[in-house]
């Protein structure tokens, strides 16, 4: 992303890479799986300003959260795989508002990652 430090770029690679995960015998690709340097820049040039204020926000806070969150008490980058799926299964049934969109922030950037791939497409049943 344009204007992202290393240290953010890592974090929401993490971030999604934890929403969509590659599943075993699932013929659709997990994000670690997706070669997303041709999204990035695209994403930057073509997303409005507030989905890409909303991105970093998410990317910050969800990273942080677990921090103050029972349970987990820890950065999302330190966090094993599956505490990395509860913690986010978690933020995803807050009762707070916020958290829950900060998720549905990533996981809309997740999905447009996801779909930019052709085999990612092919893969899902998706026609390119």
């Amino acid at each position: 992303m344009k204007g992202w430090l290393p240290v953010e770029q890592r974090w929401l690679r993490l971030l999604l890479d934890a929403l969509v995960p590659p599943l075993p015998g699932d013929p659709a690709p997990g994000m670690s799986t997706l070669d997303l340097s041709a999204f990035w820049p695209a994403l930057s040039h073509a997303a409005p300003p507030l989905l890409r204020l909303g991105l970093r926000a998410s990317v910050w806070l969800l990273t942080w959260l677990p921090l103050v969150t029972p349970g987990f008490f820890a950065p999302f980058f330190v966090m094993e795989e599956a505490r990395r799926d509860r913690y986010l299964t978690t933020a995803l049934s807050s009762r707070l508002f916020l958290v829950r969109q900060l998720v549905q922030t990533l996981k809309i950037v997740a999905c447009f990652a996801l779909f930019q791939d052709r085999g990612a497409r092919a893969a899902l049943g998706v026609q390119p």
